[in-house]
């Protein structure tokens, strides 16, 4: 269950006032979290990193290649390393690859008194 930040310094206080076993049996909330809630009030507390797990492909030896060959597709990267694009797109957006921008027509962005000049001075 998920506490909105008021709730959770509210059972702090009442905590520190009275005592953790009176605050976990009133607000009816598990010790561990009430633990864990204290834990990172400290001013040292640093939150630890999750876990990067790749499946089926290596990161190191994805980055190198992808460095190697920056205009293949998922699908071509997949056929190298034998997976499918789509184990090559999740694992490219864990080590922080983004897609190719798309670019605009130049005309597309040009405004309408623009276009009319450019006709005018070609004909």
């Amino acid at each position: 269950m998920t506490y909105d930040k008021t709730s959770k310094k509210k059972i702090l206080k009442y905590a520190r006032e009275t005592s953790r076993a009176a605050a976990i049996e009133r607000f009816k909330i598990s010790s561990q979290t009430l633990y864990a809630w204290i834990k990172a009030e400290t001013p040292d507390y640093v939150k630890p990193k999750r876990k990067q797990f790749f499946r089926k492909l290596g990161p190191k030896q994805l980055k190198i290649y992808v460095l190697e060959n920056p205009n293949q597709t998922c699908a071509q990267i997949g056929q190298h390393f034998g997976v499918s694009d789509v184990a090559v797109l999740k694992s490219l957006r864990k080590l922080g690859f983004s897609f190719k921008k798309r670019n605009y027509s130049i005309l597309n962005e040009m405004k309408q008194s623009e276009r009319s000049t450019e006709r005018k001075s070609s004909q």
